[in-house]
């Protein structure tokens, strides 16, 4: 499967940048670390159980997406996955992290 990114703004005027793969009922969030992206997901989203539907998103200021705002603490990039969230109105969310 080839996944290609796709944009969304969110409501603090940022664009992220993200993969989606799948479309089941369970819903993936996967949050890269530090100095990476999305893309590091890549392997793990061409495999993706069809009961998820996965978003690897890049944070701000990595990857495809903007930094119009300066991240001041951890919790800015929370908020941001929160805005993303909330702007797809996904429900009963799974959140994976690397770093």
């Amino acid at each position: 499967m080839i996944v290609e990114k796709e944009f969304i703004r969110i409501s603090n005027g940022e664009k992220l940048a993200y993969l989606k793969a799948g479309n089941g009922k369970k819903t993936l969030i996967l949050i890269h670390g530090n100095y990476t992206s999305s893309v590091q997901f890549l392997p793990l989203l061409n495999q993706i159980d069809e009961d998820f539907t996965a978003y690897a998103i890049d944070l701000r200021g990595f990857g495809d997406s903007t930094y119009y705002r300066r991240v001041n603490f951890c919790l800015d990039w929370a908020d941001d996955i929160y805005r993303f969230i909330t702007k797809l109105n996904l429900e009963n969310v799974f959140v994976i992290g690397h770093s």
